[in-house]
C-alpha cells in the first residue's frame, strides 16, 4: 500500500489574523492616547507646544454616549425582532 500524499499549505500569517493584530494595536493607541489626553494637566500639555485639543468633558461624555447608544440599539434590535415574530397561532 503507498502512503497518502502530503498537502502542503503555505506559510504565513491569514488575513484574519493580520487584521486582528492590526485592530488590536490600533484600538490600544487609541486607549492610551486618549488616556493620555484625559489625565494629563493643561500645563504639561501646554509644555509640550500641544495647545489646541477637545475639551476634557468629552473625556467622559463620549464613553457615556456610546454606553447609551449599545443599550438603545440592544432595546431596538429586541422590539424589532419581537415585532417581526409571527404570532403563536400562525
Amino acid at each position: 500500500a503507498t502512503a497518502p500524499k502530503q498537502v502542503r499549505t503555505p506559510h504565513g500569517a491569514k488575513a484574519a489574523e493580520v487584521y486582528g493584530i492590526v485592530g488590536y494595536l490600533l484600538s490600544l493607541m487609541i486607549f492610551v492616547s486618549w488616556i493620555l489626553w484625559a489625565y494629563t494637566p493643561k500645563w504639561a500639555m501646554q509644555a509640550l507646544s500641544i495647545t489646541y485639543y477637545p475639551d476634557r468633558y468629552w473625556a467622559v461624555a463620549l464613553p457615556m454616549y456610546g454606553m447609551c447608544l449599545f443599550g438603545y440599539i440592544v432595546v431596538i434590535y429586541n422590539a424589532w425582532n419581537l415585532c417581526n415574530t409571527n404570532p403563536f397561532r400562525s
